[in-house]
């Protein structure tokens, strides 16, 4: 079977050598589609890391947005294993019960600000992104680039296959004296992607109109924050059917796009799609605006029959 991308996802990194203390090793502001808390609702979230090979208490931490309340929030009787991670979701909930989710009484601004791990006694700062973190965009988050050995250069020659059956490629193939001789050759990096189950679909409406294809283009690539931007949402749908609020067409039961539509916006859908056999297959967009189809970064259709603006 294989598996054709259809989008991407966005991380941004800053660097940090590993101590033995916790550290904040990933962040999200504007989370909007990745992870859910115990509620079902898509709260801020803070994960933190144990790199010790010893359990690591972090009862008395603190996590704080304030550089003028060092003990706005502080950890309850948790103890880290060696090498565990924590999310803390940054909700405004304030859950503090060890064993259970963990929520702050803070949330995190999707525009930066600061953040802070403080030690228990409330005064010293073991970690902080000062005076702010980079502002994000929805469902992209921020963190840390671990101290590490390179085993493979970026770049180096290397063999891959694409998975064929359960028993293609035998059991063995992660084993040196395996024979890889057939299959394909290329540079790094090798590696597994990790798949959203259903299409990620964002609106984004336009202070303004639009003028065609790429200036549809345009605004998606803008941050929410732009002055061009009047509004942005996303969500996951298993079926992409976006007549809105008009009459079916060649397929039924349509829905509104995730901003509910309106005027003077665009609609990017990303995800995963798995070809199940070898052979010939078509894919198609049925818009009166305008689109175009990417598969795995290369653009295979293009449609900029934009209509000019009715006066």
């Amino acid at each position: 079977m294989r598996q054709f991308n259809l989008g991407v996802c966005l991380l941004l990194v800053t660097t940090v050598s590993l101590t033995a203390n916790p550290v904040i090793t990933e962040f999200m502001a504007d989370n909007e589609t990745t992870i859910a808390d115990e509620d079902g609702a898509f709260s801020d979230w803070i994960e933190l890391h144990n790199p010790t090979a010893d359990p690591l208490s972090l009862e008395n931490w603190c996590l704080t947005d304030k550089a003028s309340n060092l003990t706005l929030w502080r950890f309850p009787a948790v103890t880290l294993a060696p090498g565990e991670f924590i999310v803390v979701f940054a909700s405004n909930k304030n859950r503090r019960i060890p064993g259970a989710t963990l929520h702050t009484n803070f949330a995190l601004s999707k525009d930066g600000e600061y953040l802070a791990l403080v030690r228990p006694d409330g005064i010293t700062v073991q970690q902080s992104f000062a005076p702010k973190f980079p502002s994000q965009r929805g469902d992209e988050s921020y963190g840390i680039r671990f101290d590490s050995t390179e085993l493979i250069a970026q770049g180096a020659s290397g063999r891959y296959a694409v998975p064929t059956s359960p028993t293609s490629p035998a059991a063995d193939w992660n084993q040196p004296a395996f024979a890889d001789g057939a299959w394909l050759s290329g540079a790094s990096g090798f590696g597994f992607g990790i798949a959203t189950p259903g299409i990620s679909v964002r609106q984004v409406s336009k202070n303004g109109s639009i003028g065609g294809l790429n200036d549809a283009l345009t605004l998606l690539s803008l941050p929410p924050t732009d002055s061009r931007v009047l509004s942005s949402a996303t969500k996951v749908m298993d079926v992409v059917n976006l007549l809105g609020d008009g009459g079916d067409g060649h397929y039924a039961f349509n829905s509104l796009p995730p901003g509910n539509g309106g005027d003077h916006y665009a609609v990017s859908a990303s995800g995963f799609i798995a070809i199940p056999t070898a052979g010939v297959w078509t894919f198609g967009l049925n818009s009166d605006d305008g689109g175009r189809i990417v598969i795995n970064s290369t653009e295979v259709m293009r449609d900029d029959s934009f209509p000019s603006e009715l006066v």
